[in-house]
């Protein structure tokens, strides 16, 4: 993983700048715990390093775009905590910051407005529930690496719901398989062009008995097959950087 840049230089690694941070957003250190699992996971050196964790309601009633900082006080920013933005009504565009590596479980859930997203290429985890219910947000812009990702992250919002994502009994967003139906039965190809399965993806699917992977597949997800009882065995490429 790249380092996103020097937590002491806001303008590392970037050629255009970003634009002014929304006011009203709450930011928490990570913990030392926390700080050790982060740049152990993805090759970091910071010191310090910060999480939003909420919004000021009042502060906040008015906006419609919503802008994450890559620097807090001349610290990164890494992480959207769990259910820190959930609820906020009234975004429909947010821009997330290059030094992002985290979207926690539930972070956009019930952000009615949203309509686009592009995650940054830095991110690497999306939790839980973390987008559902945005029932407007139609256009995702997804990493091209070997992201994880849950299946449920865009429960119940509108691509999620977009039956123009579903291919052959399974649920696409952007260039990942979000989730197969489990009535998915026999040999099942994974789309050209794939580059992440999803956890917990084809969970149950018990009438599968084979999956034919793309070579642009970089990661399946935690427990992508489990409980697919007639699945006796894959192929998995030499592209797969993560299981």
């Amino acid at each position: 993983v790249v380092d996103p840049g020097d937590p002491d230089d806001p303008g590392t690694d970037t050629d255009d700048p970003e634009p002014a941070a929304t006011p009203g957003l709450v930011f928490e250190l990570l913990s030392e715990q926390e700080l050790a699992y982060h740049n152990l996971d993805y090759g970091h050196t910071y010191t310090a390093a910060y999480a939003v964790t909420n919004y000021d309601v009042e502060e906040t009633e008015d906006v419609t775009d919503l802008v994450i900082p890559s620097y807090h006080e001349g610290i990164p920013v890494v992480a959207i905590g769990v259910e820190a933005l959930a609820g906020f009504a009234t975004i429909e565009s947010v821009y997330l910051p290059r030094t992002l590596t985290t979207i926690d479980d539930g972070a956009f859930a019930a952000c009615t407005a949203l309509t686009a997203v592009a995650i940054p290429d830095n991110v690497r985890e999306i939790g839980k529930v973390a987008f559902s219910y945005c029932e407007k947000l139609t256009d995702v812009t997804l990493p091209q690496n070997d992201i994880r990702i849950a299946r449920d992250a865009f429960d119940f919002s509108a691509c999620a719901l977009d039956e123009g994502n579903t291919e052959n009994g399974a649920l696409y967003i952007d260039h990942i398989l979000i989730r197969a139906d489990q009535s998915v039965s026999g040999e099942f190809a994974v789309r050209e062009g794939t580059v992440a399965i999803a956890d917990e993806a084809f969970y149950s699917c018990k009438q599968l008995t084979g999956v034919a992977f793309p070579d642009s597949l970089l990661a399946i997800g935690e427990s992508a097959f489990s409980r697919c009882d007639r699945l006796s065995g894959v192929s998995i490429p030499t592209s797969v950087t993560r299981v």
